[in-house]
């Protein structure tokens, strides 16, 4: 029988009130921006949906703040390189995603009846276009999900028991809402998503006006050598953080883009680019491309750098970039791990640490489901690239954490930012050169890799550990408010390698930003994390330097971000002191957080019982 320390209670389900938003209030209002952005498709001559020059399918989903919203796709070893291999249907974990469902938001239809998925996943919305412009986008994501292995194909999903809501992105906002999962266990409802498309930003090559080349989105107005759009906090990305603070059990994995290594067009070609007069938006070419005042390629403007599209950056969501193979001779070996060159770095335009984490999005297989397959089809060829891929492997990977904090805790469920905390403080740093052409990953975060490639095998032996050891504080979760402005936690070193402390929070929705790198910071509560040595010495957080993306991470006041961690690269004996407070009034007079906890162990001190106590308050 499993030994619960006494303050793992703090970890079941504190409910919480059902969420205030109207999800047929957000469905209408999309839904008339979609209308009237396509009806002026129509009427003016332009592309409503396709697919771009790679093969991603694109629909145009509504008009704000004078741009056009396109929604468009960011299209065995990938188990292996999130250490997911070791956890999967493995002693003594044992977990397959049994009893666990996600949610995927997609450009098109799953194929349901596909061999490798069949009964598990089912139809959201209606929507029935398997192949809506000659892609299996939404099939091979859910494959790399989910796919159950079936004999002989070898080819088997990150959680090949896990079931799957399948929804087509158009309502994507107002879906969510109404099936987000707002308490522990909620009859009906999720607590992680896949999204593995984005907004198109910066230059993309299609036939968007109807007219097959290069089309620039964002703010066009020479001589702006970028596009307003990238790292932006959208509206999109307001929307998605309120139903993430409405709902924190729920959790959407979000691709992080595929901007960073495209070019722009050729000197003396033609390009496209749109305007709003206040009704109408216009198509308008330009017969010959100058870089001197024209936009420069994504890939060139920053350094690669401030490419995420603004969708993926969200506070509240986590967000996935995409590295290679990180697997020798069938092993796991991340100093082979080199950056996808299309995977989109960060910063988000305030500063906030985006991708989150990365995994393996290079030349993986997949299910097949093009209009002339059928249900038994898979890809002949390892030929899946984009941060479309390397989202599912973490979405399929978190829903087997999900089944085993289940298993070890009575059948409780994480709450978002536990689960997001988890991932993150369990990430592996990079830090070898990172691919030819990129810049060398630095000791803790950086705005290419984020925290690292997710290690799924870390991150369950967390979970055991606090299970099965009733000394050791390994996470916990916690409030701040007016009567407990600020928590403390009194822990002995282990004597074993560093101590590394994580806290993460779901924050209230942020302002929605339409200019070009506006450095406000989006956080609305603000957290801070302090670790005192026993020589009385404090350690602060990572930050980073927006505008010095390059940077290796120092230490500091992190005033952006809604991850914190701290480091103690080399520890003293003794006893070491975890402070979580805030700054200014706390918007809805509480914050929730989660804290992960490496190197220290319980010392008997009645502080840590106290500490876990109040979170039922």
């Amino acid at each position: 029988m499993l030994r619960i320390p006494a303050f793992s209670l703090l970890l079941f389900a504190i409910a919480t009130a059902a969420p205030a938003l109207d999800a047929r209030q957000w469905e209408a209002t999309a839904r008339a921006s979609r209308d009237a952005a396509q009806a002026q498709a129509k009427r003016n001559g332009f592309v409503a949906q396709g697919h771009a020059a790679s093969g991603a399918p694109f629909e145009l989903m509504g008009a704000r703040a004078g741009n056009l919203i396109y929604y468009q796709a960011l299209t065995a070893n990938a188990a292996i390189t999130t250490n997911t291999n070791t956890v999967r249907n493995t002693a003594p974990y044992n977990v397959t995603g049994t009893d666990v469902t996600i949610g995927v938001w997609d450009a098109g239809a799953i194929r349901f009846t596909h061999e490798a998925l069949t009964p598990r996943v089912t139809n959201g919305d209606g929507y029935s276009v398997v192949d809506p412009v000659g892609t299996a986008h939404a099939t091979s994501v859910t494959g790399i999900i989910g796919a159950s292995l079936v004999a002989p194909t070898n080819y088997v999903g990150m959680a090949p028991s896990v079931s799957v809501i399948g929804y087509h992105f158009e309502n994507d906002l107002a879906e969510m809402i109404a099936i987000a999962a707002a308490v522990p266990n909620e009859a009906g409802k999720i607590t992680l998503s896949n999204h593995a498309y984005g907004i198109n930003s910066g230059w993309e090559v299609g036939n968007y006006s109807g007219s097959s080349g290069y089309h620039f989105f964002g703010t066009f107005s020479p001589p702006l050598s970028e596009s307003d759009l990238f790292g932006q906090n959208c509206q999109e990305a307001v929307q998605l953080d309120q139903i993430c603070h409405d709902s924190p059990y729920y959790l959407p994995i979000m691709s992080a883009g595929n901007d960073r290594d495209d070019g722009a067009p050729a000197t003396g070609t033609a390009f496209y680019y749109y305007t709003f007069d206040g009704v109408d938006y216009t198509w308008h070419t330009v017969t010959a491309y100058d870089s001197s005042i024209h936009p420069l390629a994504d890939s060139v403007v920053n350094g690669g750098y401030d490419t995420i599209q603004p969708y993926a950056g969200a506070k509240n969501t986590l967000c996935v970039g995409a590295v290679a193979d990180g697997v020798t001779s069938g092993a796991r070996d991340l100093t082979v791990a080199s950056m996808a060159g299309f995977s989109s770095w960060g910063p988000m335009d305030d500063g906030r640490i985006k991708p989150d984490v990365v995994a393996n999005g290079v030349t993986l297989f997949g299910l097949r489901a093009l209009a002339d397959s059928g249900p038994t089809a898979y890809r002949a060829a390892a030929d899946l690239n984009g941060t479309s891929f390397s989202a599912p492997n973490v979405t399929g990977s978190a829903a087997l954490l999900q089944q085993l904090y289940a298993d070890l805790f009575s059948g409780q469920q994480m709450r978002a930012c536990t689960m997001k905390a988890l991932i993150i403080h369990t990430a592996d740093d990079l830090t070898s050169t990172m691919g030819s052409g990129n810049p060398a990953a630095t000791v803790g975060p950086d705005y290419s890799t984020g925290w690292g490639v997710m290690n799924t095998q870390a991150a369950a032996d967390l979970l055991r550990d606090q299970a099965l050891n009733a000394t050791h504080l390994r996470f916990a979760e916690n409030t701040l408010d007016s009567s407990f402005p600020t928590r403390t936690l009194t822990l002995e070193y282990s004597g074993s390698g560093p101590i590394r402390a994580t806290i993460c929070w779901t924050d209230p929705a942020g302002t929605v930003r339409t200019t070009l790198d506006d450095r406000t910071p989006v956080l609305v509560n603000d957290l801070d994390l302090r670790v005192t040595s026993p020589s009385l010495a404090t350690h602060y957080p990572w930050i980073l330097d927006v505008n010095n993306p390059a940077s290796a991470a120092t230490t500091g006041d992190n005033v952006v971000d809604n991850v914190e961690q701290v480091v103690v690269s080399a520890p003293e004996a003794g006893t070491y002191t975890i402070v979580v407070s805030h700054k200014g009034t706390l918007s809805g007079a509480s914050q929730y957080y989660a804290i992960m906890l490496d190197g220290l162990i319980d010392n008997g001190n009645a502080t840590v019982r106290e500490w876990a106590d109040h979170a039922a308050d």
